[in-house]
């Protein structure tokens, strides 16, 4: 039987050590900072977020996403119905569930892009604050990450002075962030505007809770 209800979540918190973002790519017990990579311990009542949005589910938006801070820090995005149509991890297309068996730990592979996206049933751990939710779809399951950003190896060196001796730097896609000048050894730090231009920036990934009825009335 498809499932009464799919919420879509997108969720980060600040890092305990640096205020860095620390992105919930799923519901996890522990998640990286993305600025200093320490790890961050989430407690396991903070995933009530999946209960309430549940509860509060006619309140959330038909179209487009509600961003909002809830409870102890968790940032979350929201929304329902077309809006949180369940969508590829890879390339954001929406994927066709007409034909999944829902009694089955359900993946499909994207039309578009062929990527698979796996869906699982809630763990044991998170059932006393996941209410309904008995499918996560899109998360990472504790313990997983997700793989580095990628270079674009094909982007086009950039050329910049170093602030120490005003040499011309070229810059790659495969140097390291911080780097060392070729003419008088100091160290410089790549700035965003070019970083960025060879590495995808890190983004939230969305992921999405399916619930049932488990009362035997459609809620």
């Amino acid at each position: 039987m498809p499932p009464l209800r799919i919420v879509l979540f997108k969720a980060r918190i600040e890092c305990l050590e640096c205020a860095g973002v620390v992105f919930l790519d799923g519901p996890v017990m522990s998640a990286m900072c993305t600025t200093c990579h320490a790890p961050n311990k989430i407690p396991d009542d903070w995933w009530e977020v999946i209960a309430d949005a549940d509860e509060d589910y006619d309140e959330l938006p038909k179209t487009g996403l509600r961003h909002g801070s809830v409870k102890k820090g968790v940032t979350m995005v929201y929304s329902r119905g077309r809006a949180a149509a369940v969508a590829c991890s890879a390339c954001d297309q929406p994927l066709d569930l007409s034909s999944f068996q829902w009694n089955q730990a359900p993946s499909v592979h994207c039309q578009q892009c062929r990527a698979e996206t796996v869906g699982f049933r809630t763990p044991e751990w998170l059932r006393p604050f996941a209410g309904r939710c008995q499918y996560l779809f899109g998360a990472l399951r504790e313990g997983e990450t997700l793989e580095s950003p990628t270079e674009d190896v094909a982007a086009q060196p950039v050329a910049m002075a170093c602030l120490n001796c005003g040499a011309t730097l070229t810059i790659r896609a495969d140097q390291a962030r911080v780097t060392q000048c070729d003419y008088c050894s100091s160290d410089y730090y790549i700035p965003d505007a070019i970083w960025f231009r060879f590495h995808k920036k890190r983004r939230r990934r969305p992921w999405f809770a399916m619930y049932w009825d488990t009362s035997g009335t459609a809620g």
